[in-house]
């Protein structure tokens, strides 16, 4: 997507997999400081319909009303399919807003990222469609997630080194992790536009015209 773009890396994930809620808000305020215009995260909780944990929620509202702070932060939606295809295994007794997604994509301030199925075409993607697997709904907040798709099913993608398979290997995969950092890339493009062709308008600061644009 945005191919000159400086990729900065934060690892959040120990060896053995999994990260506390703090461990990536602190690899997100380090991107902030690091001047960065788009952050993904291709993670999220497995506990589906859980708005938000009150004090990361206000961390991330920080983030939105801070001037100096001109990121979008695009987050994974989730792969735990819609709520009617999963209510067969039983209600949620924690969940009464029937949404499949989990934190922190549910954040109210979180852009929050759903997979399209790829279309194999670089030309207008009008009949591509959401990709079964991507978790959306309504959450505690009412608001609708998420707010945006995305490329994410059967992705030509990197393989990382695992024990079946070698380093700098490629094959399709699928999930809405591959839709977030699409995401990503489209926002620096459009802060890239944005900075060099400014809105004359004090109130829209880059980041809402960003979010506005896209």
């Amino acid at each position: 997507m945005a191919p000159d773009a400086q990729l900065l890396i934060m690892k959040v994930f120990g060896a053995s997999g999994g990260a506390y809620d703090s461990d990536y808000f602190a690899a997100i305020e380090d991107a902030i400081v690091l001047g960065c215009d788009a952050i993904n995260l291709s993670l999220g909780s497995s506990s589906p319909g859980f708005t938000y944990g009150y004090q990361y929620q206000s961390i991330l509202n920080s983030f939105a009303t801070n001037p100096n702070c001109h990121a979008v932060v695009s987050i994974s939606a989730g792969n735990a399919y819609a709520f009617d295809e999963e209510i067969a295994s039983g209600l949620y007794a924690e969940d009464i807003a029937f949404h499949t997604g989990g934190s922190p994509g549910t954040f109210i301030n979180s852009l929050c990222v759903a997979s399209a199925n790829n279309t194999s075409s670089t030309t207008a993607r009008e009949n591509a469609t959401v990709s079964d697997f991507s978790s959306w709904g309504v959450p505690g907040s009412l608001l609708m997630k998420p707010e945006i798709t995305a490329p994410g099913g059967n992705i030509y993608s990197v393989y990382g080194r695992t024990s079946t398979i070698a380093a700098n290997r490629y094959g399709y995969m699928s999930g809405t992790s591959m839709a977030a950092p699409h995401i990503a890339g489209l926002t620096a493009l459009v802060a890239e536009y944005l900075r060099e062709h400014p809105v004359k308008n004090e109130a829209l600061t880059e980041r809402y015209g960003t979010r506005a644009i896209m």
